[in-house]
C-alpha cells in the first residue's frame, strides 16, 4: 500500500460522497439526455471546449471561468456541492 498513489486512497468514504454525488448529479443533468446522441462538432478556442451534438445540443465548458454552458444557459456549480 506504501506508494506514490497514497493520497489517492481513502479507506473512509465519507469525505468524498458529497463531492461525487453533485459532480454525478451535474453531469447526468447535463448528458442524461444526450446518451443517444452524437457529436457533430468539437471546437476548442483558448480554455473554451464546445461540443455541438446531433440534436442541436451545445455544450460550452470554459475551463479558466470554471462554468458551463448548454445551449447558452449557464449552470451555477453552487447548486450541486461542486
Amino acid at each position: 500500500q506504501n506508494t506514490s498513489y497514497n493520497k489517492y486512497y481513502y479507506a473512509n468514504f465519507e469525505g468524498w460522497t458529497g463531492t461525487v454525488g453533485g459532480q454525478y448529479k451535474l453531469m447526468n443533468q447535463i448528458t442524461g439526455a444526450l446518451s443517444a446522441e452524437t457529436i457533430e462538432k468539437y471546437e476548442i478556442e483558448g480554455s473554451v471546449i464546445r461540443s455541438t451534438f446531433s440534436n442541436g445540443t451545445v455544450i460550452e465548458v470554459n475551463k479558466d471561468a470554471n462554468t458551463i454552458k448548454v445551449n447558452g444557459a449557464e449552470i451555477n456549480f453552487a447548486d450541486y456541492n461542486l
